[in-house]
């Protein structure tokens, strides 16, 4: 695709349009039975990284201090996403009525339909992280990287159908490369681990992280690794 085009889209990743503070806090006490301020020590109302279907705040467990994100579902989603599909039917029919030998595209609604739904449930996207989890744990399929491959925790006390909460990860895009120099790592290292680690899981588990975008996969050094040859690739979670 042209630069313009690719450039341009990009913002869809964690820059898109938030939600307003007041959203949040409905949502959030909706699905959790008291607004964020009462559930955490501390919750930014600046969101970090926002998307199609969510965004995400940092924030702080109570007794703890443990850091924390915390997803957030913009709110109204399951109607907007009952109306993308209608409006997505409609123009599948019309055009494969008007156009009965070229345009031939009714599968694509046949796949949406039953699967869009599905990315409005926090709570799959939870239990898909914890198999992540233990997958890449010593003794799991991908153990041969474990310890190099991070995906955040899920705490399930205080997460939901539209709200997921895990602990906070630092690191830079994977696509970041002038932040991954800054760390004096190697690209071209960086580039190899994420490759051994998504065949560890096609080839090894059979189950995978199938939106891999740079919103989602963050990068950091090794603590201790010699900064030259080592890298950490960090999954955190949360598909923006």
């Amino acid at each position: 695709m042209p630069e313009q085009y690719t450039r341009g889209l990009s913002v869809l990743f964690e820059h898109n349009r938030c939600s307003a503070i007041a959203d949040v806090r409905r949502v959030v006490e909706e699905e959790l039975g008291a607004p964020p301020e009462q559930l955490f020590a501390s919750f930014d109302p600046e969101p970090i990284a926002s998307a199609s279907l969510a965004q995400v705040h940092r924030a702080t467990r109570r007794g703890t201090g443990e850091p924390l994100a915390v997803k957030v579902q913009h709110a109204g989603m399951l109607e907007a996403c009952a109306a993308d599909l209608w409006a997505v039917g409609l123009a599948v029919a019309v055009a494969e009525r008007l156009f009965p030998e070229e345009f031939r595209l009714g599968w694509v609604l046949a796949e949406l339909a039953p699967h869009l739904p599905l990315e409005l449930d926090f709570r799959l996207e939870a239990a898909n992280a914890a198999r992540c989890r233990e997958f890449f744990a010593p003794g799991g399929g991908g153990s041969a990287l474990a310890g190099q491959v991070v995906v955040p925790a899920v705490h399930a006390e205080l997460s939901s159908t539209r709200v997921l909460t895990m602990g906070f990860e630092e690191g830079v895009s994977v696509t970041d490369v002038a932040g991954i120099a800054e760390m004096r790592l190697r690209p071209h290292a960086v580039a190899r681990q994420l490759s051994e680690c998504f065949c560890a899981m096609i080839f090894g588990g059979g189950f995978v992280h199938c939106d891999p975008h740079p919103g989602n996969v963050l990068v950091r050094p090794m603590p201790g690794a010699a900064a030259s040859s080592s890298s950490k690739v960090c999954d955190r979670g949360y598909r923006l």
